[in-house]
């Protein structure tokens, strides 16, 4: 059977990774700091078992990943996931999403992976996850953009917009690092 979709556009444009078994793939649900709605992992389950193989993969960098997703479900599939981009990505994020039933903007590249913080752990001193989120709004745009200058630009842009923190970010498309700040938690 032949199938028309160019998965090299599906796979840049989506959270979508290509599986060894042709004519599938696999999508990744961010969840910064790790911690999300629990009702979430039923709309998790559901994906899995209604498009995926039924399986659901818990990565080392604090995402759901879901193989088995087969080329012509990942249309259904992105609409499925708009739980998932409203509740973690707008609500909690703050990241602004356009279109919630197209899925994942921009393969991302890696998850902002945190610790459960002083939200559970009694010597922790910082919420943890909290600025995870609020990291998240940053990283979400500039996975989004392929252009050196236009990444650069909205990276400066964004260190005027938080001074506090100062954190070096390294970006394949960058041949520099460029220091962006982040407000420092309440």
């Amino acid at each position: 059977m032949s199938i028309d979709i160019d998965i090299i556009k599906a796979r840049a444009k989506n959270e979508y990774r290509l599986s060894k078994v042709r004519g599938e793939a696999m999508i990744s649900v961010r969840i910064p700091g790790g911690i999300l709605p629990a009702h979430l992992l039923t709309v998790a389950r559901d994906i899995a078992e209604t498009w995926g193989n039924g399986q659901i993969h818990l990565t080392t960098r604090q995402k759901l990943a879901m193989p088995g997703i087969r080329y012509e479900d990942i249309d259904n599939v992105n609409a499925a996931l708009e739980p998932f981009l409203r509740e973690i990505e707008i609500e909690l994020c703050d990241v602004q999403v356009e279109d919630t039933k197209a899925g994942y903007l921009a393969i991302g590249g890696r998850n902002i992976v945190a610790c459960q913080g002083n939200r559970i752990c009694q010597k922790a001193n910082t919420d943890t996850t909290g600025l995870s989120r609020r990291l998240e709004n940053w990283s979400i745009p500039a996975l989004i953009i392929s252009k050196r200058s236009s990444l650069a630009a909205r990276m400066i842009a964004r260190r005027r917009q938080w001074p506090i923190w100062e954190l070096l970010a390294w970006r394949k498309c960058a041949s520099l690092p460029i220091a962006v700040s982040v407000a420092a938690p309440a």
